[in-house]
């Protein structure tokens, strides 16, 4: 297997470190998992398909260590499972020609569950994401460090503004095209959580952001046989 191939899979979900504790459920050609931050607000599904990966499901309490044993490994790499009593698998065993890495597994009932979201509601607005809007977007909020951003319809545009606030303060705003089905005030996210989902899918194929004035933002990515979606609440600001 290609290590980049199993990388790019946890990046989409581990989001620079947001989501450590998992669960990867393999069907032997197929691996998927599901996501929730410590604060719940945003949560996520990712799907990797053609890859010939165990049948199973791993509690992985430490993606951030399964990252550092892959990366210690050469571009190809090898993996096994261990299973005790024929019972359940202990340890994910990965190696190159010439290390091998045992990372110890979890029970999944000390891995966070990741809820399904009930009653969505309807979307207002509809994005399409393009190289060119993450860019855009990265390059905003590292320009300027706020913990917030606002979407809201102006003059029948739809607006992103970092550091949105009704207070004067610094900002940085741009328009952006899409479908408006309903116009609506400003909602704030996470600056920080949504640059993360960016960044994790900045080669996605095609992607589509939902806004409800009701406090939801759902995100899809597609690219090549990985698929992402990801769920992001409202913040409240003080």
């Amino acid at each position: 297997m290609e290590k980049k191939r199993l990388l790019k899979f946890i990046e989409k979900y581990y989001l620079g470190g947001l989501c450590d504790h998992v669960v990867w459920t393999s069907t032997g050609t197929n691996l998927k998992t599901k996501c929730i931050t410590e604060d719940k607000t945003l949560s996520g599904v990712v799907e990797l398909s053609n890859i010939q990966f165990p049948e199973s499901s791993l509690g992985i309490y430490s993606t951030d260590q399964v990252m550092r044993f892959i990366n210690a490994l050469d571009e190809t790499i090898e993996l096994d499972l261990l299973k005790r009593n024929d019972e359940y698998f202990t340890d994910l065993i990965l190696k190159d020609a010439k290390l091998k890495t045992v990372f110890a597994l979890s029970d999944l009932a000390v891995i966070p569950k990741t809820p399904v979201l009930q009653n969505i509601p309807a979307f207002d607005l509809e994005i399409k994401v393009n190289p060119e809007f993450i860019n855009n977007f990265i390059k905003s909020k590292n320009a300027l460090d706020a913990s917030n951003f606002a979407i809201y319809t102006e003059e029948d545009k739809i607006k992103f503004v970092i550091g949105y606030s009704t207070l004067h303060s610094d900002e940085i705003s741009f328009y952006v095209d899409g479908k408006i089905n309903k116009s609506i005030k400003p909602v704030n996210f996470s600056a920080n959580y949504f640059k993360s989902i960016l960044t994790a899918n900045k080669d996605c194929t095609d992607g589509i952001l939902k806004i409800s004035e009701k406090g939801i933002m759902q995100c899809n990515f597609i690219d090549d046989k990985y698929k992402s979606g990801y769920f992001l609440l409202m913040l409240t600001l003080s």
